[in-house]
């Protein structure tokens, strides 16, 4: 059932698609039509404004949803900004955005950035140099640009909106922050395993230079790259499988086995993490209490 301003006119439309699949033999297929023909009469009838791409996309959004909490669909949007906190270089003011109950919200700043202490997690931005940005492809665009020039933005904090004029810098999003505790002990925190995750970690490490072992705070670390989670493992462990994937059949997808050198090994290592902790940061946790 369709609802929201569409009358109530039969299903007319085919598919192509699914006409092509059908006849390959995949009538696994088959309800595709009934897709199409819903596409077709939401255009037709709906007196809203919509676009084709919307409504596919959240069709797609949809049948991500019926699978696990960790399956999403990113739009072309969504992937291009989760690129940019993977590779972690780019020229901004140093906030991460996410878009929370529709609006785009602060969850992040990045130390030493042009926003940091000026804006807090939990702010909602809402334009950018004057203009209202709804996307987060949109605000990526207005936010980055050419560094030393300066960006205006409005956001909202508990109700009352505030301006903030910031001067976009040339960043590395450090996700490895190192610091000695005492003489026998180094705490890493690790809030994203993104490019150069483990590289970091390892010259924090050194740098603390930790008699006993490390404390390792993944707390609301949500994942990232997979290489670089099994990379984090490699420095503690010298055998056995960190990970392995499978898809179906049983057959094996992936499979990353601990390297025999390990500058680590004879460090304790003690892992946090909280309810927010997911992906990369599960396989890291998970590996280090079988294998250590």
């Amino acid at each position: 059932m369709v609802v929201g301003a569409v009358t109530g006119i039969g299903l007319i439309a085919g598919s192509q698609f699914t006409r092509a699949a059908m006849a390959a033999g995949s009538d696994r297929y088959a309800d595709l039509d009934t897709l199409a023909q819903a596409l077709h009469h939401i255009e037709s009838q709906y007196l809203g404004k919509t676009s084709t791409r919307q409504l596919v996309y959240g069709a797609i959004a949809g049948m991500m949803n019926e699978l696990d909490y960790h399956s999403v669909f990113l739009s072309p949007d969504e992937m291009e900004a989760a690129q940019v906190r993977t590779e972690g270089v780019y020229s901004g003011v140093g906030i991460e955005l996410k878009v929370l109950q529709g609006v785009l919200t602060v969850v992040r700043t990045i130390p030493m950035s042009p926003a940091d202490q000026a804006i807090q997690r939990g702010d909602i931005l809402t334009t950018v140099n004057g203009q209202e940005v709804d996307t987060l492809r949109q605000a990526a665009d207005l936010l980055q640009g050419p560094e030393k020039t300066s960006v205006t933005l409005d956001l909202v904090r508990k109700g009352k909106t505030i301006t903030k004029v910031l001067s976009r810098k040339r960043l590395r999003d450090r996700t490895v922050r190192v610091a000695a505790v005492t003489k026998d002990w180094a705490f890493a925190e690790i809030t994203r395993f993104q490019r150069n995750t483990a590289t970091d970690l390892q010259q924090g490490i050194e740098a603390a230079n930790p008699a006993k072992g490390v404390i390792i705070d993944l707390r609301g670390n949500a994942g990232g790259l997979l290489d670089e989670a099994t990379a984090v493992v490699d420095l503690f462990v010298s055998e056995g499988t960190i990970v392995s994937t499978k898809g179906p059949n049983d057959v094996r997808l992936e499979l990353h086995k601990a390297k025999s050198y390990t500058p680590f090994n004879g460090l304790q290592t003690i892992i946090v993490t909280d309810g927010e902790s997911a992906s990369a940061s599960e396989i890291v946790a998970g590996s280090m209490r079988a294998l250590s």
